[in-house]
């Protein structure tokens, strides 16, 4: 299912994320919401149902009234990849076609996400969304959707390159990752997409120019 090369590059990544393991928290996007993660914030007046192990003595005993510390909350991060199955990804002058590339690249993706302890979520789409995963936390519940991934036919009908953007116009996802596996043909203008950069992180592998 997954190419030698690209399980290479899996094995090698993870090789080295354990090698630092105990030195990176699961996840990498930060809330200012009160939390109980690693890295303090602040100091505030101590509120009735708060946690007393999280006061502060030694500014408590300075300004004579309860201070408890605050940290930021770690949230875990999530990825959503859109992948175009219309049929002009079945083109491609190598070995493989833009599709088999795509594929590859959305599985080393995947795995990288949930094997760090993060989320993804899977959207297939053509002129419309075709098919989509609910967040997916583990090899467990990926593996069998990337199995299924990887036995559907393209869709004999033209992309819609402006898709995936207006799905998330209309359901924003903060502190997500979003990576478009697409040929991109007949795309037109992306004027609104600053108004999404603000919200969301874009990563997009035009797969018409990388594999030609």
């Amino acid at each position: 299912m997954i190419r030698k090369e690209f399980l290479s590059i899996l094995s090698n990544l993870e090789l080295e994320r354990k090698s630092r393991s105990f030195k990176v928290k699961a996840g990498n996007a930060e809330s200012s919401k009160r939390g109980r993660g690693l890295d303090f914030k602040d100091v505030r007046l101590y509120d009735f149902g708060d946690d007393t192990r999280l006061i502060d003595w030694n500014v408590t005993s300075r300004f004579g009234e309860l201070y408890v510390r605050e940290f930021y909350e770690e949230k875990e991060r999530q990825a959503i990849v859109f992948y175009d199955i219309s049929s002009s990804m079945e083109w491609g002058s190598g070995e493989f076609s833009r599709a088999e590339n795509a594929f590859q690249v959305l599985a080393l993706i995947s795995l990288l996400y949930v094997q760090k302890g993060n989320r993804v979520k899977i959207v297939l789409y053509c002129d419309r969304v075709e098919w989509e995963t609910d967040f997916l936390r583990s090899r467990n519940e990926l593996l069998p959707v990337l199995r299924k991934i990887s036995s559907k036919e393209l869709i004999p009908r033209k992309s819609e390159p402006l898709l995936p953007f207006r799905y998330l116009k209309n359901r924003v996802h903060r502190y997500a990752d979003v990576f478009l596996l697409s040929d991109f043909i007949g795309i037109r203008g992306l004027k609104n997409i600053p108004v999404l950069k603000k919200i969301i992180l874009f990563t997009q592998f035009v797969l018409g120019i990388l594999w030609k």
